[in-house]
Formats: structure tokens, sequence, C-alpha cells
């Protein structure tokens, strides 16, 4: 990888963290720039799915920050799944994608509270001041345990965040 300055003079962006590693240092993101973060995995998330593909391992430690303030989306690599796991993957492919959609979610939710959601996630906007609630609907939703209730894309759950702020 070229050094810092060089990767400014070319217009490139530094990656400075994972996402993970950002919030344990730094706290939770502002309900703004975590909506940014997802709407840039959402977009990464979609065009995967587009082609088709999908990732199955949409976490905070899977994101990367730039020094720009982009975010971008890290090849699962290294991960190897159980062949079980393989075997769905392959043949459900819209599942995965749900998955990856509620994952997504789930991300938003660390991005706000810092911590990830568990089985019953006390709303954003309870845990912090200056969260919208509007947020915590989303994020239900996203998180939602019947697919049909979720989101069907990820730019969809990006879209329903950026008008709850």
């Amino acid at each position: 990888l070229p050094d810092r300055e060089q990767s400014a003079a070319q217009g490139w962006s530094q990656v400075t963290a994972d996402l993970k590693t950002h919030l344990a240092q730094y706290g939770p993101f502002d309900p703004g720039r975590a909506v940014e973060v997802v709407r840039q995995i959402g977009a990464a998330i979609d065009d995967r799915h587009a082609k088709p593909s999908v990732h199955h391992d949409i976490t905070t430690a899977t994101i990367l920050l730039a020094d720009d303030g982009s975010a971008s989306l890290a090849d699962a690599g290294g991960i190897t799944p159980s062949a079980e796991r393989t075997r769905a993957f392959v043949t459900n492919t819209a599942a995965t994608y749900r998955a990856d959609i509620a994952a997504l979610a789930a991300v938003l939710y660390e991005c706000l509270t810092g911590r990830p959601p568990d089985a019953t996630p006390a709303p954003p906007s309870r845990q912090r001041p200056g969260i919208p609630a509007g947020l915590d609907a989303v994020i239900a939703r996203g998180l939602a345990g019947n697919p049909d209730d979720g989101y069907r894309s990820a730019s969809d759950l990006a879209e329903a965040a950026q008008g709850a702020l």
C-alpha cells in the first residue's frame, strides 16, 4: 500500500480502522454519521446482491473507515462457513441477503449505542440523548424476526434511517 502522503496526493483514501475498533476507542457516532455509514455499506450490500453475491458477515469488524470519512465493506476473507451454512448460502441467497440487511440494522444500532443489540434490544433513543425516536422504528423493522416484516433491500433500510433523521 502507498504511504499516507502518496495516497493523499493521488486522491486515495487511507483506511484508518475498522468500525468496531473505532467505536471501542471513540464511542458511538452521532445519528447523522451512523446513517451515512449505513448508507454507504447498504449500497455495497445491494451491489453485491445484484451480481448475485452476498457478504455473509456484516459486522462492525468487517466495515472499514477511511480518513476521508468513507466506509467500505471488507471482504469476508478468512471466514470459512460450515458445509451446511455454505449450502444455505448457495441454495437460498434471498434468505442470506435478508440476513445481511438485518445485520446492517444491527450495525446501525451499534453505531448509535456503542454496543451490539441483544435478543430484545432497548430502543436507541432511550439509551442516548439526541437519537431521533424515528430510528427506533427503523432498527426494530430491520431486526424483525419475520423476514417479510423487514426491508426489501439494504438501500431501503438506509433510506428509512435517513428519513428518520
